[in-house]
């Protein structure tokens, strides 16, 4: 999708060393148009995530600037709405067909941030990833 929205990509590697994640990583909150994806895992990932995922969210969080979450966040069960440590904090959550079943729970707010639904297939509408909305 974002490719498609002519937005250039820079890819997480999990064999960097703990010292590059960082670097990488924090360098970003000081670029102009910079958002971090977080498309780590699937909908079969359980349990607590393990290093070097758990770094690169630990790393990613604090920054300032935007986070978005492809289909549910890192971290967060999609269908308790329960957040394991880490779990990735998004600003808006692009989710696959419908919400996922642990959404409404009231803390995964805190982890998804403002949702928006895309179908499978179906083409995006770059509108509704403005993080300018209230």
């Amino acid at each position: 999708m974002l490719l498609k929205l002519g937005i250039e990509i820079d890819w997480f590697d999990s064999r960097w060393p703990g010292t590059k994640t960082s670097q990488i990583l924090s360098s970003v909150g000081f670029q102009s148009k910079t958002w971090i994806l977080d498309a780590l895992l699937g909908t079969d990932a359980r349990g607590v995530s393990r290093t070097p995922l758990a770094r690169a969210i630990a790393v990613a969080n604090p920054l300032s600037v935007p986070k978005l979450s492809g289909d549910f966040p890192e971290g967060l069960g999609c269908d308790t709405g329960a957040a394991l440590e880490p779990t990735f904090r998004a600003d808006i959550t692009c989710t696959m067909v419908a919400e996922k079943v642990g959404f409404p729970n009231p803390s995964a707010h805190l982890f998804t941030g403002r949702g928006a639904v895309a179908g499978a297939g179906v083409p995006l509408n770059s509108e509704t990833l403005r993080t300018d909305k209230a």
